[in-house]
Parts: C-alpha cells; structure tokens; sequence
C-alpha cells in the first residue's frame, strides 16, 4: 500500500477559466507549464500518489473521539483520585536517585497534588453547602466574616474541618502543606543529600596523611532542613496518610449521598 500524499496543487480542480490560469501562475509545482502540457502533469501526479487499493474496496479514513478505561472507572469522588495520583508520584520517587532532577520533579508533582486534595475536598461539598471554595482558601476576610453567610449544616462542616487541619498541623510532616505555595512560586524546595559510609579501621598512616573513601553513592538520602530525622520519602509518605485519614473520616461524618 503506497503511503497517500495529497496533491500539491489545486490546478485541476478549478472550473473557473480565469481563476485556473491565476492557480497556475502561483503554483510551485506546475507554474512553468501550460495548457495540456499543465493538466497532463497534474493528472500523472494524481495517479502516482494515490493510494493503491484491490477491485471491490473503497478506501477511507474514520476519526472519532473515546473515553479511555481509565477515565470510564473514575471516582465520583475527586478528592480521592487525587489522593492516588498523589500516591502515584510518591511511588515513582522511590523510583529515581534522589539526586537525579526527576526525584525534583516527581517531589515537586507530589507536592502539588497533595496539596491540591483540599480543593478537591472542598468542591465535593460546594452543591451541598454552598462555599465558595476560592474564596475560603484565599481570602482571608471571608473566612472570618462568613457568619451569616452560611448554613449551619456549612457551618458545623468548615469547624470540624479546621479542627482537623489543627491537628493536622500539629504532625511532623505538617509544614508541607506549606511547601507546594513555595515550589510553585520561590522554585524548587531545599533538600540536604546526606551520604554514610563506614565504619572504616585506619591505621596511623593513613590518618596521618588522609584517609580516602570511595563514594557510594546507593547510600545518599535526602532530607528538608525542618527534620533531618527523616527522610523526604517518609515525611511524604506520613504527610499522605494523614490527608488520606482526614478525607475519609470527612466523607465519613458528612456523607455525600
């Protein structure tokens, strides 16, 4: 089957007499012919590049748009899609060095997708309770001054949630609810790469004139300033949980259905 090219000119295809002769004066391909000497070439290139098909077949081309699996299977809960793809970039930092850019990037998908779970959250209640989500993350004055705006229903809901985030932000791995607003508009978050290597038995000699340790590199682990107690994939990996916790026990005491 010959790979179908189209034609490079519309020369044959103008019925107009006056309008064809200006087709031919700017087209590249035939601009020096003339006449029969003109249709001659253009029907050769036609028959040359069309494709080839067997007797009784027609050939065609179809488009159309589908819905991949993936999307047929979504929750009816973002909030919880979320949580999974924020799981998925956890998973695929465990994957690359953690010196390598794209450990950088895949912490950097994390942190904004965690934090992206409190929208999410938020949304799922808007056709129940009424808050404008944009305005209660951003806006400081609406948030205190929302009394009377609301239902008690909204009300009782947005207390249970701010006690919860208290808590929340009492836990070790807290301050990266912070991080996504820094990644996203200072660059990159600061990590320290630590490398342990030893015990090593020196002699004298070799203390005396320097020791000298061949780098292994498998052992490099990273960690933010705040804990250098813990890793970056255990800080993130407790910063999930707890999100996980709070979305489920929130779906929990304010069912949806």
């Amino acid at each position: 089957m010959n790979t179908w090219r189209s034609l490079t000119c519309p020369c044959e295809f103008e019925i107009d007499v006056d309008k064809w002769i200006s087709t031919i004066k700017k087209c590249n391909l035939h601009k020096d012919y003339t006449g029969q000497k003109l249709l001659n070439a253009v029907r050769k290139h036609n028959k040359e590049n069309s494709p080839v098909i067997e007797p009784g077949y027609m050939l065609f081309s179809v488009g159309f748009d589908f819905e991949p699996d993936w999307m047929k299977s979504l929750s009816k809960l973002p909030s919880l899609e979320k949580i999974l793809e924020t799981r998925h970039n956890l998973e695929s930092m465990s994957r690359y060095h953690p010196t390598d850019k794209e450990f950088q990037y895949t912490l950097s998908n994390f942190l904004s997708s965690s934090r992206s779970v409190f929208y999410y959250l938020f949304e799922e209640y808007n056709p129940k309770f009424g808050i404008i989500v944009e305005k209660y993350f951003k806006d400081k004055k609406y948030r205190e001054k929302r009394e009377g705006l609301l239902s008690q229903e909204a009300e009782k809901f947005l207390k249970w949630y701010e006690n919860r985030l208290e808590d929340l932000k009492k836990e070790k791995s807290s301050f990266l609810i912070e991080k996504r607003d820094f990644n996203i508009h200072n660059g990159y978050v600061k990590q320290i790469f630590r490398l342990k290597q030893g015990p090593y038995k020196l002699h004298e000699n070799e203390i005396k004139n320097g020791p000298q340790f061949p780098l292994d590199l498998n052992n490099v682990k990273p960690f933010f300033p705040e804990h250098e107690n813990a890793t970056v994939i255990e800080l993130c990996n407790d910063y999930l949980r707890n999100i996980e916790k709070l979305v489920n026990d929130c779906h929990n005491e304010f069912p949806l259905n």
